[in-house]
């Protein structure tokens, strides 16, 4: 979806390597373009943004702590069930 960006505060670090798709990633005041096998490395605490600018379709694969949780921008809390 074009115009699609996620923003959230990670309370635990995150990696990510995107497998399709060009995305800019946000991680505290910097951005950089990543594309298909490029790694994201998100320290604890950082406040981290997605942007896929494109109408073609960004598949990532996350990995993460147990424990984990995300702070969303309306400032509820994210806790996926896989980190349980």
């Amino acid at each position: 979806m074009q115009g699609f960006r996620s923003v959230s505060r990670l309370h635990t670090q995150g990696c990510s390597r995107l497998l399709s798709g060009t995305i800019r990633a946000t991680i505290g005041e910097q951005s950089e373009e990543a594309a298909a096998g490029d790694a994201i490395l998100v320290p604890a605490g950082s406040r981290f943004g997605v942007d896929n600018l494109t109408d073609e379709l960004a598949i990532a694969w996350v990995t993460t702590s147990a424990g984990f949780m995300g702070i969303l921008p309306d400032g509820s809390w994210i806790t996926p069930p896989w980190t349980r």
